[in-house]
């Protein structure tokens, strides 16, 4: 990905380029295009990070993605160690192929990184968050659909930074205490 911190609604996600498309799918475009999805997965650096657009809203891929239709996004919070975060991926598959939510198939991907010795450490495996629908399954998707459509309401940094970091502390102690 690339963050724009000089215009927020340029960040991008880089993918091949092709067929007359230059590879770049820009934060401005992802609401363009429908997904129909319960979970969009973003495993890059920063891929939960933006910028303070205009209007004081965040200019996040996150935010696009649920904007467009995906009812929960798993992002990082900052640049995660390519290894860790393979590992933490492979588990998140693993688990929700088994059946369980995006939020706890997160849950227990943590906590499986975080069980290898080299990785025990918060950097490597709490980088991760879920943004969207059902916070480790607690919401139904009414409860959901009713919170995002009045956090495009939100207007101010300061509700975005108590969010983000609200959401980083929810995320550490669901792997830590189980909630």
């Amino acid at each position: 990905g690339e963050i724009d911190r000089f215009a927020p609604a340029r960040t991008a996600l880089m993918l091949a380029p092709g067929a007359g498309e230059d590879g770049r799918l820009e934060v401005s475009e992802i609401p363009n295009v429908p997904f129909d999805a319960e979970a969009v997965v973003l495993s890059a650096c920063d891929s939960g990070v933006g910028e303070v657009s205009r209007g004081d809203e965040m200019a996040t891929l996150s935010r696009a993605f649920l904007q467009s239709g995906a009812r929960n996004v798993v992002c990082s919070l900052w640049k995660v160690d390519d290894e860790a975060t393979g590992h933490l991926m492979r588990t998140l598959y693993e688990e929700l192929a088994r059946g369980q939510s995006i939020g706890s198939a997160l849950r227990l991907a943590q906590i499986s990184t975080m069980r290898v010795k080299k990785w025990e450490d918060p950097y490597f495996w709490s980088g991760f968050t879920q943004v969207g629908g059902a916070v480790a399954g607690q919401l139904d998707d009414e409860a959901a659909r009713a919170y995002w459509a009045r956090e495009s309401d939100i207007r101010s940094a300061p509700a975005w930074l108590l969010a983000k970091i609200i959401l980083g502390w929810l995320a550490v102690s669901s792997v830590l205490f189980g909630l």
